[in-house]
């Protein structure tokens, strides 16, 4: 896109269509700022801002934009000011959709904040796929019954070494859920490393991937002995 010094748009490349859905001839000559999600308007007119008191320097901003059916995409805007170059006398911005790698990034973010608190948690905390396979379980296993969570992983509940009335019950739970694809909560008795007879109270949550279909299945599982 290319700007006038007062926010108009003067050019727009005909690449706007499949990310906006706006055509040419539907931003060529207003002033663009009202599609910018109103989050956003501070982050795009700071960036017009930067560019005119330094007009050396180029900026990058991420900023929510509205398509035309109403939808938003964050877009990330890299903005050169050539208001002095005689051939452009433009304020240049080379925009692209990075609305998946922001979707991405925030998946990350939680599934790192998830993980620390499931590190740190008093919880047993596992995860396994639609298979019935561990690929998480967090390290209070190993205070509960000696064994690293190293022994879980990539293992079917039906493969590990636990005691036999708990490994049932969590086969049964994983059944359940897998078939009724909805929230089983239930208790349980838990025999631990050092002889103690503990009551678990298990939460097993199904989530749920594309199309609907079960991924994996988290079981969390609280000490309620006391």
């Amino acid at each position: 896109t290319i700007y006038e010094k007062d926010g108009r748009v003067r050019y727009i490349s005909p690449s706007v269509e499949p990310i906006l859905g706006y055509t040419q001839e539907e931003l060529i000559g207003i002033n663009d700022i009202s599609n910018v999600h109103i989050d956003s308007v501070d982050t795009f007119r700071a960036m017009f801002e930067e560019l005119l008191e330094n007009p050396e320097e180029r900026t990058t901003k991420q900023f929510e934009y509205k398509q035309k059916d109403g939808q938003t995409v964050w877009l990330e805007a890299t903005g050169t000011n050539l208001l002095q170059d005689t051939a452009i006398q433009g304020i240049v911005i080379n925009s692209r959709n990075i609305t998946e790698r922001r979707r991405a990034e925030k998946e990350e973010r939680m599934r790192s904040q998830m993980q620390a608190l499931s590190e740190n948690s008093p919880d047993l905390i596992k995860r396994v796929n639609s298979e019935g396979v561990f690929f998480y379980i967090n390290p209070i296993i190993e205070v509960l019954t000696g064994q690293n969570p190293s022994q879980f992983l990539n293992k079917s509940i039906h493969d590990i070494h636990m005691d036999k009335s708990v490994k049932g019950a969590w086969i049964d739970i994983f059944t359940e859920v897998s078939l009724k694809g909805q929230k089983v909560s239930t208790e349980m008795d838990f025999p631990t490393v050092d002889g103690e007879m503990r009551i678990m109270q298990v939460n097993a949550i199904p989530e749920m991937g594309e199309n609907n279909v079960l991924e994996s299945v988290l079981l969390v599982s609280h000490d309620i002995t006391e």
